[in-house]
C-alpha cells in the first residue's frame, strides 16, 4: 500500500514569503514593472499585482511594458494600494478613504473598495 503525506504551507510561512518579497520590492530587486503616477515611480512585481488585482493581470497579459503610466489615480493612493498588496495591511482614514476608494474602484480591488464603503457608512 503506497501511503501519501502532504505538507501544506503555514499562515506563517506565507506571510514570511510576503515579507521576503516585500522587501525586494523596497530595494528594487527583482522588480519587473515600474508604476508611474504624476512624478512618482513605484517598482513592483508583475505577479504579485496580477495576483490582487484583475486591472493588472488584465494589463498585463496584453502588454509587455515594464513601465506603466497611470492616470486619474491618486499618487498617494496608488502608494498605499501597492504596499497594501504586498503587506495586507491598510489603515483607512478620513483623509484618505475616497482616493482609497477610487484607486481601488479602478484596479478592482474588492476587499479594499467594500472596506472603503463600510468606512464611510459609520462615518
Amino acid at each position: 500500500m503506497h501511503q501519501q503525506f502532504i505538507l501544506s504551507m503555514s499562515c506563517e510561512l506565507k506571510q514570511r514569503s510576503l515579507d521576503v518579497i516585500n522587501e525586494l520590492r523596497k530595494q528594487n530587486l527583482l522588480c519587473d514593472v515600474t508604476l508611474l503616477v504624476n512624478n512618482m515611480e513605484i517598482p513592483a512585481h508583475k505577479v504579485v499585482l496580477a495576483a490582487l488585482s484583475p486591472y493588472f493581470c488584465a494589463m498585463f497579459i496584453e502588454s509587455q511594458q515594464d513601465r506603466i503610466i497611470l492616470q486619474g489615480v491618486d499618487p498617494h493612493a496608488l502608494k498605499l494600494l501597492i504596499e497594501y498588496m504586498y503587506t495586507s495591511t491598510l489603515e483607512i482614514n478620513k483623509e484618505n478613504v475616497v482616493e482609497l476608494l477610487t484607486a481601488a474602484n479602478l484596479l478592482q480591488l474588492t476587499d479594499v473598495r467594500d472596506a472603503c464603503c463600510d468606512y464611510l457608512r459609520t462615518q
